[in-house]
């Protein structure tokens, strides 16, 4: 478990994935208090297995947060090798070297674990993903399982947020009063990359029992719902026509309701995320402060 002092006292962190949207939201918080490892890819390519396990060795973090990994769903049902080789591989090399230093491993999984057939998944719902991307993360969460004796497994889903590439990151590329077609059958709960890296640092804090443990925004909502309150809150004019999601012919499969059940962490744990509008208004009022809009 992890030590008493962590609220008290400087803890080494690693982030991978750290110039990401949730790697880098993670940084700006834990640096706070703690002393932050920040790997870019640059620093640490997951798809060179050879060198991971000497780097995080070489660095000795008293805890590792893993975050990075091949996002875009797209992109690895055309280059499965590759989403295996970051997702799978890199995180078993990573989950070996937490393994050889004592080190903490805490990994972010995905909502594509499961097929969208049910939505409200728990954490010990049978997983079932249905493109490359999930299917390389479910393996992921394998590899951590199997040679992370000290882990812990978060599965999150349409993170957004200042920094990396999210759907919201591209906003400036459709200019104020866009016809957008925008999928109304698909539902999810949008995550504010903020609230996830401030309830990581709560949830550790907590020292709670190695396992699998579910963090996203609360309520739920459709991407046609989430764009029509990005229209609200930013103000960019958008007219926006519900489409199903079939209409867009894509590489890979999309479920249709992935929704996560926070419960280990309500339940267990007594925390409880933001509803995924106030993260959505909090992160308008940034955008706009920064001279975004």
């Amino acid at each position: 478990m992890l030590r008493s002092s962590w609220d008290n006292k400087e803890v080494r962190i690693l982030v991978t994935g750290a110039s990401g949207t949730l790697g880098s939201a993670l940084c700006q918080i834990l640096q706070e208090k703690h002393e932050v490892i920040r790997l870019k890819r640059a620093d640490l390519d997951l798809s060179r297995t050879g060198e991971i396990i000497p780097v995080i060795t070489s660095l000795v973090p008293e805890i590792i947060i893993h975050t990075a990994a091949m996002t875009d769903v797209d992109a690895c049902e055309e280059n499965p090798e590759e989403a295996y080789a970051v997702n799978w591989l890199g995180t078993l090399f990573l989950a070996r070297a937490a393994s050889t230093i004592g080190a903490i491993f805490l990994y972010i999984s995905t909502d594509y674990v499961f097929d969208g057939e049910k939505g409200n998944y728990m954490e010990h719902d049978p997983t079932n993903p249905i493109q490359a991307y999930g299917r390389s993360k479910l393996f992921g969460e394998i590899a951590v399982r199997e040679n992370a004796e000290k882990h812990y497994i978060i599965r999150t889903s349409w993170v957004y947020g200042p920094g990396g590439r999210n759907f919201l990151s591209r906003l400036p590329a459709f200019p104020a009063g866009s016809e957008l077609k925008v999928v109304a059958d698909q539902v999810n709960r949008p995550t504010y990359s903020l609230d996830l890296a401030d309830m990581i640092g709560r949830f550790i804090a907590l020292n709670p029992p190695w396992g699998i443990y579910h963090i996203t925004g609360s309520g739920e909502t459709t991407p046609h719902g989430f764009a029509t309150a990005v229209n609200e809150l930013f103000g960019r004019g958008f007219e926006l026509t519900p489409v199903p999601g079939d209409q867009f012919k894509r590489p890979a499969r999309r479920p249709r309701n992935t929704t996560l059940s926070n419960f280990a962490l309500e339940r267990g744990l007594g925390l409880k995320m933001p509803d995924w509008r106030d993260g959505l208004r909090r992160y308008a009022e940034w955008w706009k402060k920064s001279g975004k809009s």
